[in-house]
């Protein structure tokens, strides 16, 4: 009888002790914090994803990724609509321009420290008022793609290396009926603004000279004798795509990772291409555009979010990732890899993956605490459009758009 009352005994503290456990375990997975992370159409890549969050979780325990994939079109919307509310994420993958835009607002949270493993350029541009608004997440640098046949069509043995060289060819070549030698995408995001940046024309006061003259000048005569499509003002690099795939632009500048709806949409044409650096600017400097992760300012969870942050863009990460989608790596180790600095002369697309990468190291410079840059590049578009489509004195256009960037300026 004794026995069974030690073992009754006993089976009571089993149980109690199981359930109390079972308890502490079922706390302990409410009180894991729940870091919200946001993308922008990495849908097509979640096995990556989702494997780099599984090790992440696995590391920290007290720490659950809900990992959402936003469409590009709507992240922005989204973006503005969460902060308004008391539901935001805690982790958003943006542009260095929404970035920019929302850390002028005092929107994000800065980061203090812990930049020594990205590129020091890329980190740049995350900066405004002497702080870093976000963690470098991929980048893309666009090369020059072009049709060597096509290309001596026109009269040419390589293709510029720079504008000026560019805008020298496009003034001595030959007419051919429905082909280009290049054609830019003038109003599209903020192109023009990054073109007159390479000729160190970006203030107001830079503006309205005699060299902005100049260029503009060009452009316009260049427009209306037809060396450059007249769907240069309305169209996207999308469309610019599409011609080149149908033979009808020697020249493209475009992302690497393009290279592969080229060789889907014409082999033809592809079998005639080759790639080199984009067109510079004087200082020989090569454009970039970066995706960023942020921290909103009013995120729950901002040590957790920023620890998940730097695990994802570590070295090994990054080159898994770079792999995977055919982006650059913003990790100074990742971007030593031999997968960026060597390549096969006969392999397109290892060639491009290795200029691409060359450009990080020699990036164009653009000012870090630009207000209002939107506003700024809407403005240029502008006169742009109103230069080539309207005949009016280009040196008063310039006069008094330099006043209105002044006036943005200034607020």
């Amino acid at each position: 009888m004794k026995k069974i009352k030690i073992f009754l005994l006993f089976f009571i503290i089993i149980i109690l002790t199981s359930g109390l456990s079972a308890l502490f375990l079922t706390k302990k997975q409410n009180h894991r914090a729940e870091v919200v992370f946001w993308t922008v159409q990495l849908a097509p890549f979640s096995d990556y994803i989702n494997s780099v969050i599984g090790e992440f979780e696995q590391t920290n325990p007290d720490i659950k990724i809900k990992w959402i994939d936003v469409p590009y079109a709507e992240v922005e919307k989204r973006v503005l609509a969460s902060l308004l509310s008391n539901s935001m994420p805690d982790l958003i993958n943006i542009t260095s321009d929404f970035n920019r835009t929302l850390a002028t607002k005092g929107a994000l949270q800065n980061i203090e420290s812990g930049f020594a493993e990205y590129n020091d350029a890329l980190v740049s541009v995350l900066s405004y008022q002497d702080k870093v608004w976000g963690i470098p997440f991929y980048a893309t640098s666009a090369i020059t793609v072009y049709n060597k046949e096509l290309m001596n069509k026109f009269g040419f043995v390589t293709p510029p290396s720079d504008y000026d060289e560019l805008i020298s060819q496009l003034n001595n070549s030959k007419i051919i009926p429905n082909k280009y030698l290049f054609m830019p995408t003038l109003t599209e995001n903020d192109t023009l603004y990054k073109l007159l940046n390479k000729y160190n024309i970006n203030s107001p006061q830079t503006l309205d000279t005699e060299k902005s003259f100049n260029l503009f000048s060009n452009l316009k005569e260049l427009y209306l004798v037809g060396k450059i499509p007249k769907e240069s003002i309305s169209q996207t690099h999308r469309e610019v795509l599409e011609k080149y795939s149908a033979g009808q632009i020697a020249y493209l500048q475009i992302g690497a990772n393009f290279l592969n709806i080229i060789r889907e949409n014409s082999l033809d044409v592809y079998n005639k291409t080759d790639v080199a650096a984009q067109f510079s600017g004087n200082d020989k400097t090569y454009d970039f555009s970066l995706m960023t992760l942020a921290i909103p300012k009013k995120a729950k969870h901002k040590d957790e979010a920023l620890l998940f942050a730097r695990f994802i863009t570590n070295s090994s990460n990054q080159l898994e990732f770079a792999k995977k989608t055919g982006v650059l790596p913003c990790n100074k180790k990742t971007l030593s890899d031999e997968f960026f600095t060597k390549y096969d002369e006969q392999d397109l697309y290892s060639k491009a993956r290795t200029i691409g990468a060359m450009q990080l190291s020699k990036p164009t410079f653009y000012s870090k605490d630009t207000k209002n840059y939107r506003e700024i590049t809407t403005l240029l578009n502008n006169l742009i459009e109103t230069i080539l489509l309207e005949d009016k004195d280009i040196k008063s256009l310039l006069a008094d758009v330099s006043g209105k960037w002044l006036l943005l300026n200034s607020k």
